[in-house]
């Protein structure tokens, strides 16, 4: 992974997305296995976690075109 990234908190939001929405979806599961009706708060959680997890990858989609258009600096300029 990129450096850039790699400290982006938008990197981290989407981490932090995924890592909900496997928690959430084991809930689910159980839930399902257990035979009791899907809950209104596992279903809305869900749908916020993925809209989480959406803006945290544009935003570093947003990040990596920005990283692209800034000017490098020159190795001579280091002189």
């Amino acid at each position: 992974m990129k450096s850039y990234l790699r400290r982006s908190i938008f990197t981290k939001a989407v981490a932090l997305g995924f890592i909900v929405m496997i928690l959430l979806g084991n809930a689910w599961l159980v839930l399902f296995l257990t035979g009791q009706g899907g809950a209104v708060w596992l279903s809305n959680s869900l749908a916020a976690c993925m809209v989480w997890t959406l803006l945290g990858g544009f935003g570093m989609g947003l990040r990596m075109i920005q990283h692209q258009f800034q000017k490098e600096p020159d190795d001579d300029a280091a002189v």
